[in-house]
């Protein structure tokens, strides 16, 4: 897409946040460390690597957003649709936007907006809850500022541990699971 500029994934500006291992593992989006994928059972493992909590943050007064990603499989769920399955999730100074999520499998090229106004605001992309993905770039307007985005008004982490519901189980889409929304509720606004 030409009238991007793309950065490529992982940069020092674009923030990975939900994924304790991601300096570790980088730049695979997984919630276990690869050190440990002989020693959990399989299962574990697979859903390890689902980036489900996963955030990549930044703030940037671009007019335009589209984002490169790889997802090698997408599989269906009975119970849960594709956009929470799959879908990459944008919000934008902590309010929801638009989601967008894969039709096949492979290599897609995924826009979130153009034309917008061109100002500073803060954007969070939430990762898919049940299938691992491969931000391969961010595409901005040319010539468009991107900044490292505001701190977490608590610095300290939060774990989360649980069940399917901990996952993201059954939310329409990535940013409406319970840890992205405490999420959006700690970052500073001073």
């Amino acid at each position: 897409m030409s009238e991007f500029e793309w950065l490529e994934f992982p940069h020092e500006t674009l923030r990975v946040n939900g994924l304790w291992w991601f300096d570790e593992n980088a730049p695979e989006l997984w919630r276990l460390p690869a050190r440990l994928q002989e020693k959990v059972r399989g299962e574990v493992w697979r859903i390890g690597t689902y980036p489900s909590g996963g955030r990549i943050r930044f703030a940037s007064d671009t007019a335009a957003l589209a984002v490169r990603a790889r997802h090698d499989t997408l599989g269906s769920m009975h119970n849960m649709c594709a956009i929470g399955r799959t879908g990459i999730d944008l919000f934008v100074d902590r309010k929801a936007w638009l989601p967008v999520w894969p039709e096949e499998e492979g290599v897609g090229e995924f826009v979130f907006f153009s034309e917008a106004e061109q100002k500073m605001r803060e954007f969070t992309l939430h990762l898919p809850l049940y299938r691992p993905v491969n931000i391969l770039g961010v595409g901005f307007t040319p010539g468009a500022k991107v900044e490292a985005p505001a701190a977490f008004a608590v610095e300290k982490p939060v774990a989360f541990y649980g069940s399917s519901i901990t996952q993201g189980g059954c939310a329409a889409r990535p940013g409406m699971s319970y840890q992205a929304i405490l999420s959006a509720c700690s970052i500073s606004t001073s």
